[in-house]
């Protein structure tokens, strides 16, 4: 901050403890970094926020409740003229060394009804993520999540999940091709390593991407040396230990059918069969041995996903084939088809939803309904 005198002088007019607060919304955005379009969004709804806090409400962070939270909704729905502009502008102006406030820059831009209407449904997930991202870390100690609005598309997002879910038939056809094909050209060895594990412990793709962190030469990306055991009632349990995106850690434990797939891997390697906790090496690498770009993931995953259609063409399964064409894009499908098998076979929707990363267990509830989610709290 040091650098923004501007903004130095700005927070030393707000209330006690915004200085705080701006550190932790800065350290949260750090986690989006690597994804430019996503960082911007999110700031973006941050800075209308805090301003909102700290210049209309007159509150930090954590003197906040529910009831402003909801009146800085009402606020987004329609900002007063002076809180708008009617260009995008930069916040900042100046040189690395001190920037300086823009006097041109406002928290909101006059955009159409439909772009307005966009960032009204995306501004409490946001919000949600961020808050949910502080009480974890220890900065709030209670959550105001219970009077965020869930929005009017819950229903339809499970309805969009369900779509978007390979069925046990197709799953199997789509890793035997796989096999097949990694059997035949063993670079295809990875593409099924990724797409199993995609499948099998819930992950997204940014889960096993190459992220780079601000201001440092380390980059968050999943090693072979996550793979880690820990002892349970005598028995020995795998896990694979993953850094979301706003730096939460979940350990996913790993199921007995999908060892097989690790050791022809890293056989594929020259690596011994079970992972080792000095392994510094990124679980999915490329030709330079660094870690894959989430780019690069997604083109694995529709690779995969389109070679698989070609094959169901030639027999002639023309649905099954329009199928995966349709889910080449959409590589969340893998990940929502392993949580609905998993509930499916009793998987308890309390540990599904810790495994996922969701942010509460409405989350969960709110993407499966649609497809089989029965009396969750008997499970």
């Amino acid at each position: 901050m040091s650098h923004y005198p501007t903004l130095v002088q700005f927070v030393r007019r707000c209330p006690d403890g915004a200085r705080e607060d701006w550190r932790q919304a800065a350290r949260f955005l750090q986690y989006y970094v690597g994804q430019p379009s996503t960082y911007s969004y999110y700031r973006g709804v941050l800075q209308r926020f805090l301003n909102y806090l700290w210049c209309i409400a007159e509150k930090t962070i954590r003197k906040a409740n529910g009831a402003d939270i909801e009146a800085f909704l009402r606020f987004c729905d329609s900002p007063p003229v002076a809180w708008q502009s009617s260009a995008r502008f930069a916040c900042f102006r100046g040189c690395a060394e001190d920037r300086w406030g823009n006097a041109d820059w406002r928290p909101f831009l006059c955009v159409t009804q439909q772009r307005q209407s966009a960032t009204q449904n995306s501004t409490p997930v946001i919000l949600r993520t961020f808050l949910s991202h502080l009480s974890h870390s220890g900065y709030l100690s209670e959550l105001p999540d219970p009077l965020l609005p869930r929005g009017p598309h819950s229903r339809a997002r499970s309805r969009t999940t369900a779509n978007n879910v390979l069925t046990e038939a197709q799953w199997a056809f789509l890793v035997k091709h796989l096999e097949k094909v990694a059997a035949e050209c063993p670079k295809m060895e990875r593409t099924l390593f990724a797409v199993v594990l995609l499948k099998s412990l819930f992950l997204q793709v940014s889960d096993l991407a190459r992220v780079p962190r601000l201001r440092s030469n380390d980059d968050r990306y999943p090693r072979m040396a996550d793979f880690i055991t820990r002892s349970r009632q005598g028995r020995t349990i795998w896990f694979l230990r993953i850094e979301g995106k706003s730096g939460r850690l979940r350990w996913i434990p790993v199921p007995a059918d999908i060892w097989p797939y690790i050791a022809r891997y890293r056989r594929f390697l020259d690596l011994p069969a079970l992972p080792s906790p000095h392994e510094t090496s990124p679980i999915l690498r490329g030709r330079q041995q660094t870690a894959l770009s989430k780019r690069q993931l997604e083109l694995m995953v529709h690779t995969a996903m389109t070679s698989a259609a070609k094959v169901l063409e030639t027999q002639g399964r023309w649905q099954d084939a329009s199928r995966f064409r349709e889910l080449a894009g959409k590589t969340d499908c893998l990940r929502h088809t392993g949580a609905t098998q998993a509930l499916a076979n009793g998987c308890s929707v309390h540990q599904l939803s810790r495994w996922m990363g969701h942010h509460s267990i409405d989350q969960t509830i709110n993407t499966y309904r649609v497809i089989g989610l029965k009396d969750i709290y008997s499970s």
